[in-house]
């Protein structure tokens, strides 16, 4: 692998994660700009319910478009779909500008939850068929570094200047990405899968620094992968009924179910709410900063770790972390509402910023890296608009269940809660995550199949026992 070649791949994912950065500017609005929309005179006035349904609104646009979004990138192309984005993303934050209503904020959010509903389908794919194996976990990660990125952003921007200003800003994010863009190569395998092998050619040559004659061999086992995957055609139902793609299915269902439900949702949009009890030495729109540039650089370590420890590792270290972040988190504000703890103020920052660490070395970066490795070739992008699907509807009854137990319970029963799930996701990875580092796609479907193939021929066996 040539030091072009490891270019032009990190480019690639860095160009194609800017998508990334528009959504987490997107989600992470929420956070410092909706309790100044709160106060009197607001320039929006609204309710703490009605903003509440606000955050709700994005991932229900990611819910709606989760489905389709599988189909309309194996359509259209994993490139081609990210730049169409543009338009929705520019058109919500307009709304922005122009308008001062609660309804139309709903219908921005929404919009913006359609967008981050694609980007979330068509990035991981196409960063993991454009990746090498060696780095290609590196690579995957990229996209949830430029998520945080936008989550900076937006905190920043958020809590330091007007209501129109972090507009526009969000509005020259989200569209400067389309001219880079523009320039790169579709993925090779979704050329291949479309029968445009000189497409495909150009594209690997591209992507691997390589001449013709050098991908001789790359290119016959991609088309022998390719062209054995589209022998079965795929369909959502062939996620649920065949053994493969039903037990990948479930390995990306519990690590993105996990990852929302151990609270990283929550503490994106709920940031300020979380640190709003705290010390005065800072306020909680500076919390909120600190929380999420520890995210970007935790993810930015785990960038360079991924590839030299192993996903499964971290993920289940992640888990754990996790768990003990929460439940420390849990104990914290219970204690806080039977009694003063003015001299431990300090402490939610300290405990949070730990569950920060935890979740951002494995859980969600491996959940992108995943979903771009384990799923074949013709249940690759029907499996993504699936894993957005449930992400949304996952990260939509947690944003719900937040406020609901803040209110109602105390904020010490969604860590209770956090910390359930940490607990339960750490059991079930251990027992059936498998481990991808440096494997190529068809090694890792064999892997998977000879589990399978094991079962059968045991089964043979054991129903007809004198034929061998």
């Amino acid at each position: 692998m040539t030091y072009t070649a490891i270019y032009r791949q990190i480019m690639a994912a860095i160009i194609v994660s800017m998508t990334a950065l528009a959504s987490g500017l997107a989600y992470g609005w929420s956070s410092p700009v909706l309790p100044r929309l709160h106060k009197p005179g607001s320039i929006i006035p609204m309710t703490p319910d009605e903003s509440s349904w606000i955050v709700v609104c994005m991932e229900l646009g990611s819910f709606l478009i989760a489905l389709p979004a599988g189909i309309i990138i194996d359509k259209f192309g994993r490139k081609n779909t990210l730049m169409i984005c543009v338009v929705p993303f520019a058109l919500s934050w307009t709304i922005v500008i122009l308008t001062r209503s609660v309804t139309m904020l709903y219908l921005c959010k929404l919009t913006q939850g359609v967008c981050m509903g694609t980007v979330l389908c068509a990035c991981p794919i196409y960063i993991a068929e454009i990746s090498q194996p060696s780095i290609r976990g590196m690579l995957s990660t990229s996209l949830i570094s430029m998520w945080y990125a936008g989550l900076i952003l937006a905190y920043t921007v958020g809590s330091y200047t007007a209501y129109d200003t972090t507009a526009y800003v969000s509005l020259t994010t989200s569209i400067i990405y389309i001219l880079p863009l523009y320039f790169l190569p579709e993925s090779p395998y979704f050329y291949f899968m479309k029968a445009r092998r000189r497409e495909a050619v150009k594209s690997l040559s591209y992507y691997r620094d390589k001449n013709l004659t050098e991908l001789t061999d790359e290119i016959s086992s991609i088309e022998e992968y390719v062209n054995k995957e589209k022998s079965d055609r795929p369909s959502l139902l062939s996620l649920f009924t065949e053994p493969i793609p039903l037990r990948c299915l479930f390995i990306i269902s519990v690590i993105n179910i996990v990852t929302v439900f151990t609270g990283i949702t929550a503490t994106y949009a709920y940031s300020t709410k979380i640190f709003s009890t705290t010390s005065h030495s800072a306020t909680p729109e500076q919390y909120s900063i600190i929380i999420s540039v520890i995210f970007f650089l935790t993810n930015f370590l785990t960038t360079f770790l991924i590839d030299k420890v192993g996903r499964r590792v971290i993920v289940l270290v992640s888990c754990v972390g996790c768990f003990f972040s929460n439940s420390t988190a849990a104990i914290f504000f219970y204690v806080e509402s039977k009694m003063d703890v003015t001299p431990f103020q300090w402490a939610p920052l300290i405990i949070i910023s730990s569950y920060c660490i935890f979740v951002s070395v494995g859980l969600n970066p491996l959940a992108n890296s995943f979903q771009g490795e384990l799923f074949p070739a013709n249940t690759r992008s029907i499996a993504s608009g699936f894993n957005a699907f449930t992400i949304a509807i996952t990260s939509s009854t947690c944003l719900k269940l937040f406020y609901i137990n803040d209110t109602y319970i105390g904020m010490y029963f969604n860590y209770v809660m956090f910390a359930f799930f940490a607990g339960l996701g750490a059991i079930l990875l251990y027992i059936y995550m498998p481990e991808t580092k440096d494997k190529t796609f068809a090694q890792i479907q064999r892997e998977l199949k000879q589990r399978y193939k094991i079962v059968e021929a045991q089964d043979d066996e054991l129903m007809d026992p004198v034929t061998k």
